[in-house]
């Protein structure tokens, strides 16, 4: 979830020296431990206030120099419609923030309304579901 936090383990868990790399379109470079990366040198790689624009970011781990397998980042939201029908109040979203273009939504039950200019990486609507968008307000689907 954006702003939330996650642990990734390497698929190689034993060895000598550790090193996580990420791969933000241009690559895998190494990282360092900062605000938003800790245990950048062992098994375990913890991401913390993870911002959404890090959509499709690539982490792997180097063992010993072997690379593990690669891990990308995935933002999904579920709608629990769980306060009103406003798609734009946060307490009706699983992650407890409204979606944004880098997310994937999943909304598999009640009534959704949307009153301004939505958009979003991809957004699957279950059957039954009721979405209704206001006049004047659009919402644009990425994906």
């Amino acid at each position: 979830m954006p702003g939330g936090s996650i642990t990734l383990t390497s698929s190689i868990t034993s060895g000598g020296s550790f090193q996580w790399q990420v791969n933000s379109g241009n690559g895998f470079v190494n990282i360092s431990a900062n605000a938003n990366y800790s245990g950048t040198a062992t098994a375990s790689l913890q991401l913390n206030n993870i911002p959404s624009a890090w959509v499709s970011y690539q982490y792997r781990c180097l063992v010993d120099g072997t690379a593990s397998d690669a891990y990308a980042l995935q933002f999904y939201n579920g709608w629990t419609g769980a306060v009103s029908r406003a798609w734009e109040n946060a307490a009706n979203w699983s992650c407890g923030s409204v979606p944004d273009s880098n997310t994937d939504v999943m909304i598999s039950q009640g009534s959704v309304q949307i009153s301004s200019n939505v958009t979003v990486r991809s957004l699957a609507v279950k059957q039954g579901v009721t979405l209704t968008i206001a006049s004047g307000y659009k919402l644009s689907i990425l994906r």
